[in-house]
């Protein structure tokens, strides 16, 4: 039984094992050259010598997860392929924190990429980043994961040999379910929408989520509820986004709270 109890919670990080690392925009490595010599500068924690992505909401009160959250999550743990970023772990119950961890993959987002007006993404780079896309989507859609929940430009990420990893996938439904109990919460807002950012929800995240999963939902405070069905639609954006070099897959005036505003009137 203690043996099983351990099995189950390998994916649990305690807050002693990791130091959270605060970065700025000056912080990126290189000079110029843009995204061809620079590194992201993102917020990560440190876990020994792995260095991993969070996103980070405010804890509320305990959490005990069931076990077939438990299980969701050992499932997360175990997987292991080239196009995602390794699920590391959660953090919670310990500082009034909740943290979800990916490993870290920091050479730009594929959102940074299409920006950067100093990279040609010629047909050869776009076919290998969707190739990299689509393996990564058929991997997840397969049980016990069966789908995203968040797929959009900024969480597709590209490595130091330019392949494409996915990351912040199969848990939005579970967080989801958190914020509804009032387990977790968004903390205040900082300079620029910062919270929200920590915690994985940008103006970016909601244009590529499916619109009837954005029904009700409080702008850059909820998690959509994610599923095989709506990762269709995200992937069709982020798709498109590649295609035509734009960063949205919408056209420039039309802000993410104007399209959650006419989704819910």
């Amino acid at each position: 039984r203690n043996h099983t109890s351990k099995y189950r919670t390998t994916w649990r990080v305690l807050s002693s094992e990791m130091k959270v690392i605060e970065t700025s925009e000056g912080d990126k490595s290189g000079g110029g050259g843009g995204r061809m010599t620079k590194k992201r500068a993102v917020a990560y924690a440190l876990l020994g010598t792995i260095k991993a992505e969070f996103f980070a909401l405010k804890q509320s009160a305990r959490i005990k997860f069931s076990a077939e959250d438990m299980k969701f999550l050992m499932n997360l743990k175990r997987i292991n392929h080239d196009n995602l970023a390794t699920f590391i772990g959660v953090a919670f119950n310990e500082v009034g924190m909740f943290y979800i961890m990916n490993a870290l993959v920091d050479r730009c987002t594929l959102a940074e990429l299409i920006q950067d007006e100093a990279f040609n993404m010629d047909e050869r780079f776009k076919s290998a980043f969707m190739r990299d896309i689509l393996k990564g989507m058929a991997y997840l859609h397969k049980p016990p994961i069966n789908y995203h929940g968040l797929l959009n430009p900024t969480n597709c990420l590209i490595d130091g040999n330019w392949v494409l990893k996915l990351s912040q996938f199969g848990f939005t439904s579970l967080v989801s379910t958190l914020v509804e109990k009032k387990l977790v919460e968004m903390m205040p807002t900082g300079p620029r929408g910062a919270s929200a950012e920590l915690a994985g929800l940008t103006t970016a995240a909601y244009l590529s989520t499916a619109p009837e999963k954005l029904m009700n939902l409080e702008l850059l405070k909820e998690f959509p509820k994610g599923d095989a069905m709506a990762d269709i639609y995200s992937l069709s954006t982020v798709l498109f986004c590649i295609l035509a070099e734009t960063a949205t897959p919408y056209t420039s005036f039309l802000s993410g709270f104007s399209l959650h505003f006419s989704i819910n009137t």
